[in-house]
């Protein structure tokens, strides 16, 4: 809702009772006041803890990616490529969530509704602001149906972002 300092002291009183799953958030509040330093040691640690069997400097390449311009992205995008070129069986939730946050919404749909993840992580990144052109997608619809947003939606109705249109399908903002 734009109340960057009142986040901040939200998710620091959760890191202070023993949360540990607060960096990315933590770091895209920061990103988002203008504190790059922190934000890039956050975003960093954030996504090392939803990296489980990845290399160790994932995390860095990839909050680089997201904050350091078109050389930097390049290589994260590249790093996450080489982890899908593995044909992983189980994918750290982490990739499809770093995907839509570099600008590639396609993809994180894809790996999520094809390749079984570790964990909703991903989550986080569709329904944020930068999660936008994901939920707009063309292939939005279709996800929803392949992950059971839809049959969830039509038993107990959609997020306020989401309606179902005339041929059914849901489109969200």
């Amino acid at each position: 809702m734009g109340d960057l300092d009142g986040a901040r002291r939200l998710l620091e009183r959760a890191r202070s009772v023993g949360a540990r799953n607060i960096e990315l958030p933590l770091g895209q509040v920061s990103q988002r006041q203008g504190r790059m330093d922190e934000a890039r040691a956050e975003i960093s640690a954030g996504i090392q803890f939803w990296s489980a069997g990845l290399p160790e400097d994932t995390g860095a390449v990839l909050a680089a990616g997201i904050l350091d311009g078109p050389t930097a992205r390049a290589a994260a995008l590249a790093r996450i490529q080489s982890i899908l070129d593995a044909k992983p069986t189980v994918v750290p939730g982490i990739v499809p969530w770093a995907l839509i946050t570099l600008g590639e919404p396609e993809e994180g749909l894809r790996v999520v509704a094809t390749i079984p993840t570790s964990s909703n992580v991903w989550h986080a990144a569709i329904w944020s602001p930068r999660g936008e052109a994901a939920r707009t997608s063309p292939a939005f619809p279709e996800f929803a149906r392949k992950v059971g947003f839809a049959a969830l939606w039509d038993q107990y109705g959609p997020p306020d972002l989401c309606k179902k249109d005339a041929k059914g399908d849901y489109r969200c903002e």
